[in-house]
């Protein structure tokens, strides 16, 4: 049961992050279908800015983030001090160009895809641990639009689950399962 349950964290990544975006693509395709015979390109964009930075989930570790096609920061509340900064040659600690992979995966026929790399939790700086990220071309703005999740926070939300699912195994009339850790 762990061995399965722990094999879906990737999946369940990919699934949620794809979700999110898919949100956050609705969300500024309705802004600006909404606004777009009435306010200005850049009143849009920041309607756009101002909606998606303010939507978290996921007790705040879940955000979007966007970047323009020329690599950049729009849309950034894990770190705001980036948005206006070019990114494009930022690079994960294993070679990765990041936002020349998301440009590739806008590029492509689909205009959407995953994106996996190393990245830093805000809770350990230094420690590059996987991420995975799903993008979507925004072509009003020229924009990729995405989140992403580090699968080992979901791995933590899957021993959750199992420690639950494990409490609730009975046998007899009081016979119960217990586990520890060696610490």
């Amino acid at each position: 049961y762990i061995y399965h349950k722990r094999s879906l964290a990737e999946k369940r990544v990919r699934a949620e992050v794809k979700a999110r975006t898919f949100e956050a693509f609705q969300i500024a395709s309705h802004i600006y279908n909404i606004n777009k015979n009435r306010l200005s390109v850049a009143q849009i964009k920041q309607l756009v800015h101002d909606s998606l930075y303010a939507a978290s989930w996921d007790d705040g570790k879940g955000y979007y983030f966007a970047e323009s096609m020329a690599g950049i920061e729009m849309i950034n509340r894990n770190t705001p001090e980036l948005e206006g900064q070019n990114v494009m040659e930022f690079k994960d600690s294993k070679g990765t160009y990041i936002m020349k992979e998301f440009i590739k995966v806008a590029a492509s026929p689909a205009r959407e895809g995953f994106v996996s790399y190393y990245f830093s939790k805000p809770d350990q700086p230094g420690v590059d641990v996987p991420k995975i990220s799903f993008i979507k071309y925004f072509e009003p703005f020229d924009w990729v639009i995405g989140n992403g999740k580090y699968i080992l926070d979901e791995e933590e939300n899957i021993k959750k689950e199992v420690v639950e699912r494990l409490a609730q195994i009975k046998y007899g009339s009081d016979g119960y399962i217990f586990a520890a850790t060696w610490n």
